[in-house]
């Protein structure tokens, strides 16, 4: 396993601990954990035991089809240059006393499968992550940051977290320094990827784009098995190599790990955590909280397009799950609640809220109707609330920003009149105080006040496969209307073409598009940034409206995407 001793190595020496940290632990449900994780048990297993069936290519062919070793040959120093790992010492007496085969996964270990194409690229990103941490700038913050992480979670220990969710974390997620880059996305950035051969580049991508969250089994097969994304509904077939974990996916378990690739053909990269299904709708809550509060409080938000939203959440929550999963709680027995939450990572999982940042809670006023005719009548007076002819109900909007004319209006709530009741519907205690007051001050002595019931979201029963399929689908018919895709469209342009230049973008070291334009360093940024978002909705499958990235470009200056 990747031992303290490793972790200080500067040298090309490092990457064999990488490789073998990443594959190998199994999970199951049998084991002397059980009192301490009610559904997760962990033990260790460092090598694959057995091979699978079909023959492996031969190691050096598959290092030259993705440019690994074409890049080694091309790149390799003469003796007396300085290394180019970075430790400043000759070639000769550093890296030069390795051979070049000992960076990847030794024959013996091999699958045979697309996992070790990524396995053959990982040293690549590891090689940066060294460089970054011994000789660059943001160096000490992400050592800094590193050993927190191992003081908390104690990586590698029989008690802490695997080491393939911390080497995954350190080198996929974890964001740092002025730009808020992970390492993956540095190795994109850095030159020396460019001497890379596809599918080379293509898969550094995939692994940075991946994060850790959690899974629910839907239907297991010989080689590959259904998972279903809690957080987003999303379906992934997802190729399982057994040999790697030993433990086979069972329907309706809920795993937490990274798949990597696309849905079509994605890959389990890390082991496994795996949970009771009862579990579900507990940890589906809590993957949509996570969501909401990036959007909402987390200041990389703006950099990325909202349908990356979960995806970036989620490798900001990953140390939150790590503490999690190290502190035992037994997640069935237990509710996984807010306090829960906050006391093992202060702030990394606050409640839901609404458009007013106030805590979501559903609220159902009633009143009754003295007169329907004559309520209807003043209703159709009323600028205060918008008709809804086709649902026979009213809609009460938040008022037009003056600042903001061509901006959406937010529903504050709606109500209907049925059988002599007037019913009101919104989310929030302060809402309905406010709804309260003015259904009453607009309506006079038309309805008389009867009562308010609360309800949390957990109180509402979690939906069947059916039911969110059949969501699905009406949610699908509904965004394909035209005047539905016509607005959807007005207001994305509107955000990106006058709110978004003149916002502050972390990514861009916290200036404005706008600001960034202006200098070489911030157009090179910036580029980078926008081709992102056009490869972001490239893979997006939904039927959102497209974004015209090259108008945004136009518009700061900025040449044409490259295809």
């Amino acid at each position: 396993m990747f031992s303290e001793s490793q972790q200080n190595i500067k040298c090309l020496a490092h990457f064999p601990a990488l490789i073998h940290a990443l594959p190998g632990i199994r999970m199951n449900q049998n084991g002397h954990h059980k009192e301490r994780r009610s559904c997760l048990v962990v033990s260790l297993n460092c090598r694959v035991k057995q091979r699978l069936a079909r023959k492996s290519p031969p190691h050096l062919e598959l290092h030259a089809r993705i440019g690994v070793m074409s890049f080694i040959m091309a790149k390799k120093p003469g003796r007396n240059d300085p290394c180019p790992c970075g430790s400043g010492k000759k070639y000769k007496k550093c890296c030069g006393l390795r051979d070049p085969d000992s960076l990847f996964i030794p024959e013996e270990d091999r699958t045979g499968t697309p996992f070790d194409d990524y396995m053959d690229v990982f040293p690549f990103i590891g090689l940066i992550g060294q460089r970054i941490r011994h000789f660059e700038e943001d160096g000490p913050e992400l050592n800094k940051l590193l050993a927190q992480f191992k003081k908390r979670c104690r990586p590698g220990k029989e008690d802490g977290i695997t080491d393939s969710f911390f080497m995954s974390w350190m080198h996929l997620d974890l964001r740092f320094g002025r730009t808020l880059e992970t390492i993956a996305e540095r190795v994109l950035n850095d030159p020396m990827t460019a001497r890379l051969l596809e599918p080379g580049p293509t898969l550094i991508r995939r692994l940075a784009e991946s994060y850790l969250t959690f899974y629910q089994i839907i239907e297991p097969g010989p080689e590959t098995a259904v998972l279903e994304e809690l957080g987003t509904g999303k379906r992934f077939r997802v190729f399982y190599i057994r040999e790697l974990y030993e433990t086979d996916p069972i329907p309706g378990e809920i795993w937490f790990g990274r798949l990597v690739g696309p849905p079509e053909e994605a890959l389990l990269y890390s082991t496994p955590y795996i949970y009771d299904p009862e579990t579900r709708a507990q940890f589906k809550r809590a993957v949509r909280l996570q969501e909401n509060d990036f959007r909402r409080r987390s200041p990389l938000a703006s950099s990325f397009p909202r349908e990356r939203h979960f995806a970036e959440s989620q490798k900001e929550a990953a140390p939150f799950w790590a503490e999690f999963i190290v502190h035992g709680i037994e997640v069935g027995s237990q509710r996984l609640d807010e306090e829960t939450i906050r006391g093992l990572s202060p702030g990394a999982l606050p409640f839901i809220v609404n458009t007013d940042r106030e805590e979501v809670v559903f609220a159902e006023l009633s009143f009754r109707v003295k007169d329907e005719p004559a309520l209807r009548k003043r209703l159709a007076t009323l600028k205060s609330f918008e008709y809804d002819k086709k649902n026979d109900s009213w809609v009460w909007l938040k008022p037009q920003n003056k600042k903001d004319l061509a901006g959406s209006r937010s529903v504050l709530g709606n109500f209907r009149i049925k059988e002599g009741c007037l019913v009101a519907e919104t989310n929030s205690r302060k809402r309905a105080a406010r709804f309260r007051i003015r259904l009453k001050s607009r309506l006079g002595g038309l309805i008389s006040y009867e009562k308010t019931l609360y309800r949390d979201q957990d109180d509402f029963p979690e939906r069947t496969p059916e039911e969110i399929e059949a969501q699905r689908k009406e949610t699908e018919e509904f965004n394909a209307r035209p005047e539905v895709q016509e607005l959807l469209r007005k207001e994305k342009e509107h955000y990106y073409f006058k709110k978004w230049p003149e916002q502050p973008v972390p990514a861009l070291g916290g200036l404005t598009p706008v600001e960034a334009a202006k200098t070489e360093e911030g157009r090179r940024k910036l580029k980078e940034l926008l081709d992102n978002y056009d490869r972001w909705q490239d893979a997006d499958p939904s039927l959102r409206p497209r974004m015209d990235f090259d108008a945004l470009r136009r518009m700061l200056g900025l040449p044409p995407r490259v295809h």
